[in-house]
């Protein structure tokens, strides 16, 4: 086939299975093969067979900053191959190989249970008021606005009154990275693995140096490797920590020493900022309301700064949506005339549609992720990690993840990060894999369903988990798509 390459490498593209601009990577004469065979009877062996498609990514103009390629959740891209295999999956009519299946009678395949993403599912009543809804521009936040988003944050934990809440005109993704291009360049001090997007865009285009932190010394290390970024800063170069919390991917959240630890920074380094990014706020309700104190009294040291940052596509489940934030007594004034003067606000559905976002909150069901099914999966994986090959990365304090190191069992099985995470999706249970960190999602599922997902769920699990490189499916795996083993180029982040 004709080299995809723009200029003069007219090398063939390795591993690129392309041959149908108008057609899928499930559309190819193989597949049609492949699901013939699953239906006439069901085997997992044959849907490893199938090749996924890598293409030539797009050319980046050369008068675009550089390190743009590699920047960003490669998770989210991974979404649409996903829902393109779900699709197929279970569109398949088996006829033999499962219970109750016949030539007269087939029947899907066993259930697919999406484990990749932190976003909750959730059966919530249509809306029913679309009377009133402006479409012109919202330059502000009335006074019952900010009543509606401080009633939301209330519910979800946090102690705050209107006159200390904002709406942003932004995602909560490109707010943070927008706050960071906001100092001047210095450190960011972070956990990794993290949101890639956040400190990429930090490193990038704001010019600042990353401070790397396992998560696995919890935050403890964190605030340690804060205050040496601290000490060791030139004069004028602001520490910025960027601290999520509940963390993604491994949800460990602070306790109270940790908050007292969190305070103690902030008063002994006047040189330090925080960006609290508060994502899965309201998933743990042990988590502590910590930056009370500075949107109440502001910071202890002149040119300091605490900004909170909420993700409504999680803990309000409005996807899609734009950032609620806070920030300290002294900077939050600025904040909200800086982002009125250059973004504008806010889309004029979401502001008329907050009501229904507050109506439609969901106290039970975070409960019912923890107690039907982080719980009882914990006391799964404690029972079987060893056995399995790996450990967590941290363990979680809550949800809505449990984050496994699973870097010699890759080893041991000749797969790459890329290549757990595909073979996972092929037998119908997908999991995030990178750098040798698999995330396990659960808020992917009604509540009402989670007694009768849980033990099926374990079973995939364990399957997955237990495979051994000798195993027919990893083999054949490999054999079909050679792109994913070991040496297989990885993705960046577990995120998303």
């Amino acid at each position: 086939e004709p080299s995809r390459r723009v200029g003069g490498d007219k090398e063939p593209l390795s591993n690129d299975f392309k041959w149908n601009e108008e057609r899928s990577w499930l559309e190819t004469p193989e597949v049609d093969t492949i699901k013939t065979n699953v239906e006439a009877a069901y085997d997992p062996v044959q849907l490893v067979k199938i090749q996924a498609h890598h293409f030539q990514k797009p050319v980046i103009p050369d008068t675009f900053v550089t390190g743009l390629r590699d920047m960003g959740e490669h998770a989210m891209s991974f979404q649409e191959r996903l829902g393109e295999y779900k699709a197929f999956y279970e569109n398949l009519q088996v006829t033999s190989g499962l219970p109750g299946a016949s030539s007269s009678s087939p029947v899907p395949p066993p259930p697919f249970y999406n484990l990749t993403i932190g976003g909750v599912y959730r059966d919530t009543p249509d809306r029913t008021e679309f009377k009133n809804v402006s479409r012109g521009y919202v330059t502000h936040a009335t006074p019952k606005d900010k009543q509606i988003v401080a009633d939301i944050f209330q519910r979800l934990g946090v102690d705050v009154q209107p006159r200390q809440v904002a709406i942003s005109a932004l995602r909560s993704k490109v707010l943070l990275q927008h706050l960071l291009s906001l100092f001047k360049p210095g450190k960011v001090v972070c956990h990794v693995p993290t949101y890639a997007s956040t400190i990429d865009a930090a490193r990038n285009t704001s010019q600042h140096e990353i401070v790397e932190v396992q998560p696995g010394g919890r935050f403890k290390a964190l605030f340690e490797a804060t205050r040496k970024a601290s000490a060791e800063a030139l004069p004028d170069e602001p520490v910025v920590l960027l601290l999520l919390e509940p963390h993604n991917p491994t949800a460990i959240t602070m306790n109270e020493e940790e908050v007292e630890e969190f305070h103690a920074v902030v008063r002994d380094c006047p040189n330090v900022s925080v960006i609290h990014d508060i994502a899965y706020q309201g998933y743990q309700p042990q988590q502590q309301d910590s930056g009370k104190r500075y949107r109440d009294d502001g910071m202890p040291h002149k040119n300091q700064i605490y900004v909170a940052v909420l993700s409504t596509s999680k803990s309000m489940y409005a996807s899609g949506q734009p950032a609620l934030y806070m920030a300290d007594k002294d900077s939050l004034p600025f904040l909200v005339d800086h982002y009125q003067r250059v973004a504008t606000g806010p889309t004029s559905v979401f502001v008329h549609d907050l009501p229904y976002y507050r109506d439609t909150l969901d106290d039970a069901y975070m409960p019912s992720v923890w107690e039907k099914l982080q719980k009882p999966m914990l006391a799964f994986v404690d029972e079987h990690k060893a056995r399995w090959g790996c450990d967590y990365l941290a363990r979680p304090d809550g949800p809505p993840f449990i984050t496994l190191d699973v870097r010699d069992k890759l080893e041991k099985l000749g797969l790459s990060n890329k290549g757990f995470r595909e073979l996972s999706l092929r037998l119908g249970c997908p999991v995030l894999v990178d750098t040798g960190v698999l995330r396990i999602a659960l808020t992917g599922f009604d509540k009402s369903k989670h007694d009768e997902v849980l033990p099926k769920i374990l079973e995939r699990l364990d399957f997955i988990m237990s495979l051994g490189p000798d195993d027919e499916i990893v083999t054949t795996f490999k054999q079909y798509n050679p792109f994913y083993a070991s040496t297989g180029k990885s993705s960046k982040t577990v995120m998303g």
